[in-house]
């Protein structure tokens, strides 16, 4: 991330708009348990450190260095729905196929159940998080 905001940096003019959207760090309970029943970690869906470093370094190139201010940051969920719990089961484990495919097979069936607690007008839902922040180059 820093990389890339040093090149939004460079290439924007002075008052040009950087927009940044990101999963939120904090993500809905049934998403928390969910990844904890894939990772054994607790956490949320998403890769908390990763994305925890990307809010610093939005925060270091605007408050230490200056280079941007804040317009704006708001969080906001994002709602999808599935057909059918195992288009839920393979959204949620796509970036952690390997370590879902090595469940045991109640671990499996236990995130079938949150989810199947999701199912509202014979769509499941699942929600996510998200976080906008938007910032203009000061120099």
């Amino acid at each position: 991330m820093g990389k890339a905001l040093d090149e939004a940096s460079r290439v924007l003019r002075p008052g040009g708009t950087l927009i940044n959207l990101q999963p939120s760090l904090h993500q809905p309970f049934s998403n928390g348990a969910v990844s904890y029943l894939i990772q054994k970690k607790f956490g949320t869906s998403v890769d908390d450190e990763r994305y925890r470093q990307s809010r610093f370094a939005l925060k270091y190139l605007a408050l230490i260095e200056e280079r941007f201010n804040s317009v704006a940051e708001e969080e906001f969920t994002v709602n999808s729905y599935f057909d059918t719990i195992h288009e839920a089961v393979d959204d949620i484990v796509k970036v952690r196929k390997e370590q879902y495919d090595r469940l045991d097979r109640s671990t499996k069936e236990r995130i079938r159940r949150i989810l199947n607690s999701r199912l509202m007008e014979k769509k499941v839902l699942v929600q996510e998080n998200a976080l906008l922040t938007v910032l203009y180059k000061v120099k």
